[in-house]
């Protein structure tokens, strides 16, 4: 074998110490590259938007290692919300009535459909307690929690008796001038062991609620987050609803909290109870400024 001279071979040819040696060169080369760029993401990451670096987390103390307070979850962001309401108005509509309204009612301006004015109220597991009665004393709440913020509030009931269908409660809110349209009604299942919040909201049907439809969506999804975050309940989520006369009838943005399920034993014992429905009314407090804050 005539053995290889080093020395004549193209310049493109490395022997073979040469060529290791140079894949470990591109190989710590490589190394470095990485470890440069995750430490200028880290830096990137401690530094807030405007260049000042933040300050670091104190270490947890020696007791809240032992309590197993360093292992827990950071606490939620909380939301700036706008307090000052004055000039708002308001209407709150505690939904149905002690008596019961047989008569019909269009669902919209020009429908042949109809829908009864005055439903029957509802009891829960408990029947001393009677959603009307937890719907006005949920609103009488949210009624005083507002006006302390300066807004401007009407009612569509203050007592148990009511005649009128969801067109005449939507009148109220129209003549007001009210800026926003909140119901308030609490719901029952054949399923007892259905339970959790949902808001209600138009949906979009030209003619009858595009002109309110997108700051309704708004004030329900705010409303619904409030109430799922305050009250700790199951989140049932947000409905569209095209047939709803109060929806339909209505000129201002509008919604419907439902606050929960009467036959459902916990939640109905939860919804009779005078502190619950603080709790309540104050979730909403907190949904209605944030909503208007944000317009």
């Amino acid at each position: 074998m005539i053995p290889l001279n080093y020395e004549q071979l193209p310049a493109k040819t490395l022997r073979p110490e040469r060529k290791f040696r140079r894949r470990r060169a591109f190989f710590l080369i490589g190394i470095v590259i990485i470890l440069a760029g995750a430490a200028a993401a880290s830096l990137m990451i401690v530094r807030s938007r405007d260049g000042a670096a933040r300050p670091k987390a104190a270490a947890p103390s020696p007791g809240d290692r032992q309590s197993g307070a360093s292992g827990q979850a950071p606490a939620p962001v909380q939301i700036p919300i706008t307090r000052d309401l004055s000039g708002t108005v308001i209407c709150l509509d505690p939904a149905r009535a002690s008596n019961l309204n047989d008569e019909t009612e269009d669902v919209g301006p020009g429908s042949t459909r109809t829908v009864a004015m005055g439903p029957p109220g509802i009891s829960g597991a408990n029947p001393a307690i009677k959603d009307y009665e937890v719907n006005l004393d949920i609103a009488t709440d949210l009624q005083k929690l507002l006006q302390a913020q300066g807004a401007d509030v009407v009612m569509t009931r203050t007592g148990n008796v009511y005649y009128g269908g969801g067109r005449d409660r939507a009148n109220v809110a129209n003549q007001a001038g009210a800026d926003l349209l909140v119901a308030i009604d609490v719901g029952s299942s054949d399923d007892h062991s259905k339970q959790g919040v949902s808001t209600a909201a138009p949906a979009l049907v030209y003619g009858w609620t595009d002109d309110i439809y997108r700051k309704s969506s708004t004030a329900a999804f705010t409303i619904q987050s409030f109430l799922v975050r305050d009250l700790g309940a199951l989140n049932q989520g947000i409905n569209q609803r095209s047939d709803y006369p109060e929806f339909n009838w209505s000129n201002v943005p509008a919604v419907e909290v439902q606050a929960g399920y009467l036959t459902n034993p916990d939640e109905d014992t939860r919804l009779g109870s005078p502190d619950y429905q603080q709790k309540v009314a104050a979730a909403l407090l907190d949904g209605i400024d944030l909503y208007f804050s944000k317009k």
